[in-house]
């Protein structure tokens, strides 16, 4: 069975309904991509999915979708420089989008780059507690943003915080899913959680 994480790697797929202001020839290549990735186990067809991507993204250079698409089949091919790259490209897109900001970081931890990381997840940490501060309990978003935060304060080295909120989350759910995935990161350090991620079974439902 395959690992849930809705802060780290994630092949998102994210095709078919798009709202009007993409480029429909984009959005036809994104599609395309995403059969072609998801159909093929050669290694060569899931980098003409990319370049599929690629073509997309030239079209249409604000097409999130596409982007994340593209930082998804990166991440599962390894190719963490292109990702790093692509993460980049879709914070200028979406600023305010922790999740993009923390995938940065964590791209620049898998480099070794621990020092450029840490505004990225401080960066991260802040949108989440934006989002907090407003958000209500009983919203469906709630955990998924708690749980972003709680990975941030373990990349930045804060894992006693980060475990009161992972054991609240733990406690506040009967879902075996989740709870197999709170429990993954209960005590875990930096150095583990980085490893979790670069890990080919982890995969994440949603983009946020």
């Amino acid at each position: 069975m395959r690992k849930l994480s809705f802060v780290f790697f994630a092949i998102c797929i994210l095709s078919c309904k798009h709202k009007p202001k993409y480029n429909p020839e984009a959005v036809k290549l994104n599609n395309l991509a995403v059969k072609l990735f998801m159909q093929s186990v050669d290694s060569n067809n899931k980098q003409n999915a990319i370049n599929l991507l690629n073509k997309a993204t030239a079209i249409d250079s604000n097409y999130f979708t596409a982007y994340w698409n593209k930082l998804s089949f990166q991440m599962g091919l390894k190719q963490y420089d292109n990702a790093l790259i692509t993460a980049r490209r879709i914070t200028v897109i979406r600023p305010n989008n922790a999740y993009v900001q923390a995938m940065v970081g964590n791209l620049l931890e898998i480099k070794g780059d621990s020092i450029s990381s840490k505004p990225n997840f401080n960066a991260s940490l802040l949108l989440y507690n934006k989002m907090l501060d407003t958000i209500n309990v009983k919203d469906s978003r709630y955990k998924d943003v708690v749980f972003g935060k709680a990975t941030d304060l373990i990349m930045l080295g804060k894992q006693s915080e980060a475990n009161i909120l992972l054991k609240q989350l733990y406690n506040s759910t009967t879902d075996t899913v989740y709870r197999q995935m709170y429990m993954q990161y209960i005590g875990k350090d930096r150095k583990t959680t980085i490893e979790g991620l670069m890990k080919p079974d982890t995969v994440s439902t949603s983009a946020k």
